[in-house]
């Protein structure tokens, strides 16, 4: 056994090697340490990666269905902006649906290779590490050192809303682009006029991650440009301007080309603006208060976090960083600009009235402003401009560390008392994963082949995502569905059929009403093959409502569901054929 003393000096020999390491290679030692950290923070993706895709609530049946559908799209050389796979046969134009197409594109080889669940799983873990170091990126150039950098990075990707946000819309997680877009510009206004294209490159990878990042982003952007001109005192120097043409000219050339499907159609885009959730605010008390599983934060639930249970706290340690830059005049002049960025979208995400403790007060709020300007009616919900307030927010803690280094002689000595205590703060215990429990049917549909169409009952919103998910898995088109911006249209065909209106609204049969054999007989001519039932509560019975028009033996029941199907329906006598 080696003494004690030899233990001591190889050790010292190895973190002195390590330090060299990272000296000459910081990005890599970064990105290293960022992965293991993302392994155990998702604990247990990786153990569980083809089984149960991450996330507690939420829309994960959607993007996996997003991932089905590209995949399928390019296999059958079909547009991927329109599919008749739902609300068959009308179909549904997907332009203002809520698909991530770069996360999906990400996803289609990990797909093939490791199947539905475990590319998805790996999306998510990839992208949560592109958060980390596009920051880190971003964070080091602007203030040179690795270390504030490095805690930037993990405040960035680690956010407790961001995570939650990846864990229920997957379409908003992805915001590892948008440093991408803030440094290829810093770099050409400071260095390298060149740079524009990064910019816009990486502002074309925003909005084909998601078309409300883009859209904040390019708000983002209207703050950090008179800004950096402040900063920098160059409002009057022509190759700063120049620059800024420069960069808008390369974003008609990468980005305008992808802005043309959102804008070709008027009535397209007038019903996207439609829809205006302002209720979904931050609760201004969830800015502080912990993650419902942290070991300070649980007795408090879901009750202070809006919509779909987005947690929106800070973080203690992070906000004690973002502070510390307003204590040394190079950090406070430095910093500045993420400060107002950060306070301004904040602010802007406690929506048109204050929400306080899940009450909501009659106090007016600067949102009011903005309410009605086209860009904020299409991001629909306040509060996810916190997405874009962590941004800044992330960058603002980086110049607090530079500053706390400045205050604090002993660099190993701030290093050891944040990054524990971030840690602490931003962990939420395992991560949350569903598991994916679906019936034995539609295995043995998927194995079967066919073009026959279903009926998915109930026809609500949360039952349409089940639908979407069973849809991977059969492969067959559905009548009804759900996408972000449904425009009226795609209803057309439910709404056309007696029967099909008195089932999405579940009334029981009326035959003065509905003409039953004669809009069966519709769906049959139709292609429809099936009706599915999926039990309330996988209770194993029916509802009166459905059972008074389904009389027929099932073609096939378990504990999540009855299958009907329309031809043994039309053989067999009907309530209403006597009336008819």
């Amino acid at each position: 056994m080696k003494p004690l003393s030899a233990r001591i000096r190889a050790l010292r020999s190895l973190s002195a090697r390590l330090g060299e390491l990272g000296a000459r290679r910081p990005a890599f030692v970064a990105l290293a340490v960022y992965a293991l950290v993302v392994a155990c923070f998702t604990w247990p993706v990786l153990p569980n990666l083809g089984e149960s895709p991450v996330g507690r609530i939420g829309d994960q049946s959607i993007a996996l269905w997003d991932n089905w559908w590209l995949a399928k799209a390019f296999s059958s050389h079909v547009s991927p902006f329109y599919t008749r796979e739902l609300f068959y046969p009308t179909g549904v134009s997907l332009v203002y649906h809520s698909i991530s197409w770069l996360t999906s594109l990400v996803a289609l080889p990990l797909r093939a290779l490791f199947g539905a669940v475990a590319g998805y799983n790996l999306t998510f873990l990839l992208e949560t590490l592109l958060c980390a170091g596009s920051m880190f990126a971003l964070a080091r150039y602007l203030t040179k050192n690795t270390l504030a950098a490095w805690i930037s990075g993990f405040v960035f990707a680690f956010d407790p809303y961001r995570m939650t946000r990846a864990m229920q819309h997957p379409n908003l997680a992805n915001t590892g682009f948008i440093p991408l877009v803030f440094l290829g510009l810093l770099v050409a206004w400071r260095e390298k006029p060149r740079a524009v294209w990064l910019a816009a490159a990486a502002l074309a990878c925003v909005l084909l991650t998601g078309v409300h990042l883009f859209l904040m982003t390019s708000v983002a952007l209207l703050v950090l440009v008179p800004f950096e001109a402040w900063q920098t005192r160059r409002f009057k120097d022509v190759r700063f301007w120049k620059t800024t043409l420069y960069f808008g000219a390369a974003c008609l050339v990468l980005v305008g080309p992808l802005v043309v499907p959102y804008v070709q159609s008027r009535s397209a885009l007038g019903e996207a603006m439609a829809t205006v959730t302002t209720d979904w605010s931050t609760d201004a008390l969830a800015l502080v208060v912990p993650m419902p599983h942290h070991v300070f934060g649980a007795h408090h639930g879901y009750v202070l976090y809006g919509e779909a249970g987005s947690v929106a706290y800070l973080g203690v340690v992070a906000l004690a960083l973002a502070f510390a830059l307003w204590f040394t005049p190079e950090t406070r002049r430095a910093g500045l600009v993420w400060w107002v960025g950060f306070a301004l979208f904040l602010v802007l995400s406690l929506g048109p009235r204050l929400t306080f403790d899940a009450r909501d007060y009659d106090v007016w709020m600067p949102y009011r402003l903005v309410e009605r300007i086209p860009i904020f009616r299409a991001v629909r919900a306040p509060e996810r401009l916190n997405l874009l307030a962590r941004v800044f927010f992330a960058v603002a803690v980086a110049w607090g560390v530079v500053a706390l280094e400045r205050l604090v002689p002993k660099r190993l000595l701030a290093a050891l008392l944040a990054l524990p205590l971030l840690l602490f703060d931003y962990y939420d215990g395992p991560c949350p994963t569903r598991a994916i429990d679906q019936s034995q049917f539609y295995n043995e549909l998927g194995q079967r082949g066919g073009t026959g169409a279903i009926l998915p009952l109930p026809l609500d919103r949360q039952s349409s995502k089940r639908a979407m998910m069973a849809q991977t898995i059969h492969g067959r088109p559905i009548l009804g569905g759900m996408v972000a911006r449904t425009p009226n249209r795609a209803h057309r065909y439910i709404h056309g059929l007696s029967l099909l209106r008195a089932l999405a609204a579940n009334r029981p049969l009326d035959c003065r009403k509905i003409t039953l054999r004669e809009d069966l007989a519709r769906l049959e001519h139709d292609n429809v093959e099936f009706i599915v039932v999926r039990y309330p509560h996988v209770n194993g019975h029916l509802t009166p409502a459905y059972r008074s028009y389904l009389v027929d033996e099932p073609y096939f029941t378990d504990r999540h569901l009855e299958v009907h199907r329309i031809d043994h329906l039309l053989a067999a006598h009907l309530p209403c054929d006597a009336s008819e």
